[in-house]
């Protein structure tokens, strides 16, 4: 049996990663295209919050050793227009505004950047861009973004640049997330 699951196309170039089809011996054989796409995109999601969570730790006196997160396949029946979701149960509440912004849109500019877009293409104004969480943790209420925000998103795009060392940390934990999944 073949399934769809996240591999890299040997470039480091997001246009040129993503899904492959390769036998895996029965591992999560069942999985459809759509839920393999959904399973990568929460997987870049959260290792996006991940990895940049780190990158602002690791500039400060606290230990980041301790942050994780995790992926799992949403029960039958619920209604979150996805097969896969995922957690990072982080609070950086003592942290400065623009430092939790950076963390909290991590998730979606991981995505954007997974997708080979920019920035730019992101509708700030659709409440439905990041989840009421990610919205909160920058301060904002959802489809309302402040500057602090935009100013964050414009950083964290330039941290996760494809030839950046965070991009590949991205890769490397969406990877584990992926595995640890299953």
């Amino acid at each position: 049996m073949r399934a769809l699951h996240f591999v890299p196309a040997g470039s480091r170039d997001p246009k040129s990663w993503g899904c492959g089809w390769r036998d895996r011996s029965g591992i999560n054989a069942a999985m459809s295209p759509e839920e393999a796409h959904d399973q990568e995109n929460a997987a870049v999601h959260e290792a996006g919050h991940l990895v940049v969570a780190r990158h602002v730790f690791a500039n400060r006196f606290w230990s980041y050793h301790h942050l994780k997160a995790r992926i799992y396949r949403v029960p039958e029946g619920t209604r979150c227009g996805s097969t896969w979701n995922g957690d990072f149960p982080f609070e950086p509440f003592d942290l400065p505004p623009e430092e939790r912004a950076k963390i909290g849109v991590a998730g979606v500019i991981a995505i954007t950047r997974w997708r080979g877009k920019s920035v730019q293409d992101l509708d700030w104004k659709n409440p439905k861009t990041m989840s009421k969480c990610d919205w909160g943790i920058c301060d904002c209420e959802p489809g309302q973004p402040t500057r602090v925000l935009l100013t964050a998103a414009d950083a964290v795009f330039t941290l996760l640049d494809p030839a950046a060392d965070c991009w590949s940390d991205v890769f490397k934990e969406a990877r584990r997330l992926i595995e640890e999944s299953r």
